[in-house]
C-alpha cells in the first residue's frame, strides 16, 4: 500500500477511488427504462395520429377526385343525340378496333344499373353507371336528311349542313319522330361535302343524321374491390373487368337516382332509379309521346360516394351505417351502406365520408305541354 506523508511528519494510507454502487446503478437504469418508454409512447401516439390526419385527408382527396371524374362526364351525357326521335331506342355498336361488337338497350345520356351483360355488376349494394356522349360539331338534334343514293352496299346521303360534319364521325340514323322498339346502328361516315357516303345505316329521305364526333364515350362506372373504376366502351372490351381502370381508392359506395318532374314544369318531385322503357309505356296511339316526356321530365341525376379512409381504428368509430339524401327511413334499398354482414367485420374500425351531388341532365329538350 502506498502510503504518503502527512504534513505531521507521520505516514499515513491512502483511501481507494469509490465508483456507483450496484444499487444505484440499477436505479439509474429503471429511470432511463422508464425515459425510453414514454418517449416510445409518445411517438406512437404521435405516428398514430398522423397516420389517421394522412388518412384523412388520403380520404377527402379520392372522394373529389371520384365526384370530380364523375360529374366531367356527366355534365355532356346526351350531347350528340339532344332529340327525343333517338333516346331510348337500342343502339347497335358493330365490332371496331380490335373490340367486339356492343348493344345498348337503351341509347340515353345516364343509364343507371343497365343489364349486367352490358355493365357487370360492381360490389354488393353499389350502383353502376353508364354514361353516353360526343364530341361534334354537328347539329346535337340530328341533321334531316334530304337526298339519298343507294351505291350498293353504301348509302350516299345529303343533309342540310353536311360541312358540320368530319370524315371518320360516328354516326347513326334516327327516325322523325320517337318509334316503339326503335334500332340504331352506328357506323363512320365518309364526308364527301356536299354529300356523306355511310354504311347502310337504314337512312331514309326525313330521317336525321346523328353525329356523335370522332372520339364518342361510351363510359361506365362502377365500385369494385373497394375503388371507384370506369371503362370506355369504345376504347377496350368492358367486359372484361381486368381491363377497367381505377380512378379513386378507397370508395366502398356509389349510388344514384333520377330525378323525375311529374307536376309543374321545372320541378323536381320524385327520385327513384325507374328510367322510361318501351315495355314500362301503357299501349295507345300516343304511346311514343309519352315514352318521349318521361325521357323529357328527368331532369338531373343525384349521386353518393361513401369513401373509407384506410387507416383501422382500435375503437368503434363509426357507429351507423353511411346515409344520405337518397337513403330510406328504413336504411334500404337505396342508401349507399356498409353492409356488416357482407363487407368486412371490422367496418365499424374505419371512418367514412360521404359526397353527394346533384347533375342536371342539360342536354334532353324540355317539353312542357307534354303529359307523361
Amino acid at each position: 500500500m502506498r502510503r504518503q506523508r502527512h504534513s505531521s511528519g507521520a505516514l499515513q494510507a491512502k483511501s481507494p477511488n469509490r465508483g456507483f454502487s450496484l444499487v444505484e446503478m440499477m436505479v439509474a437504469l429503471v429511470i432511463g427504462m422508464i425515459g425510453v418508454l414514454v418517449i416510445l409512447q409518445v411517438a406512437r401516439t404521435a405516428e398514430a395520429q398522423r397516420r389517421v390526419t394522412t388518412g384523412s385527408g388520403d380520404s377527402q382527396n379520392n372522394g373529389a377526385l371520384a365526384i370530380h371524374s364523375m360529374q366531367r362526364d356527366i355534365r355532356p351525357g346526351g350531347y350528340g343525340f339532344s332529340s327525343l326521335n333517338a333516346v331510348g331506342c337500342e343502339l347497335n355498336i358493330p365490332a371496331h378496333d380490335s373490340l367486339p361488337a356492343l348493344v345498348l338497350d337503351v341509347l340515353a345520356p345516364v343509364t343507371i344499373n343497365p343489364p349486367e351483360n352490358i355493365v357487370p355488376a360492381g360490389d354488393w349494394g353499389t350502383d353502376t353507371l353508364l354514361i353516353v356522349h360526343g364530341d361534334s360539331e354537328a347539329p346535337p338534334e340530328g341533321d334531316t336528311i334530304v337526298s339519298m343514293e343507294d351505291l350498293g352496299g353504301k348509302q350516299r346521303v345529303g343533309v342540310t349542313s353536311a360541312i358540320s360534319f368530319r370524315n371518320g364521325d360516328w354516326v347513326f340514323v334516327a327516325p322523325p319522330l320517337p318509334e316503339a322498339g326503335c334500332t340504331l346502328t352506328l357506323g363512320q361516315a365518309e364526308v364527301r361535302v356536299p354529300t356523306i357516303d355511310l354504311s347502310d345505316l337504314g337512312a331514309t329521305v326525313g330521317h336525321g343524321l346523328f353525329d356523335l364526333g370522332s372520339t364518342p364515350k361510351i363510359v361506365a362506372y362502377a365500385v369494385r374491390g373497394g375503388n371507384l373504376t370506369t371503362c370506355d366502351y369504345m376504347q377496350a372490351d368492358c367486359s372484361n373487368v381486368s381491363r377497367w381502370s381505377i380512378v379513386a381508392n378507397g370508395v366502398v359506395g356509389l349510388r344514384a337516382q333520377y330525378g323525375h318532374d311529374t307536376g309543374s314544369p321545372g320541378d323536381i318531385d320524385a327520385w327513384d332509379q325507374d328510367s322510361p322503357r318501351w315495355d314500362a309505356v301503357l299501349a295507345g296511339a300516343d304511346k311514343q309521346e309519352r315514352f318521349a316526356c318521361a325521357w323529357a321530365r328527368i331532369s338531373a341525376v343525384r349521386l353518393a360516394l361513401v369513401v373509407r379512409s384506410g387507416e383501422r381504428q382500435r375503437e368503434n368509430v363509426t357507429l351507423d351505417v353511411p346515409r344520405w339524401t337518397g337513403s330510406g327511413s328504413d336504411n334500404a334499398p337505396d342508401a349507399p351502406l356498409v353492409d356488416s354482414s357482407r363487407a368486412d367485420p371490422d367496418w365499424q374500425h374505419y371512418r367514412y365520408q360521404v359526397y353527394e351531388t346533384v347533375m342536371p341532365l342539360r342536354n334532353i329538350p324540355w317539353m312542357e305541354n307534354c303529359t307523361s
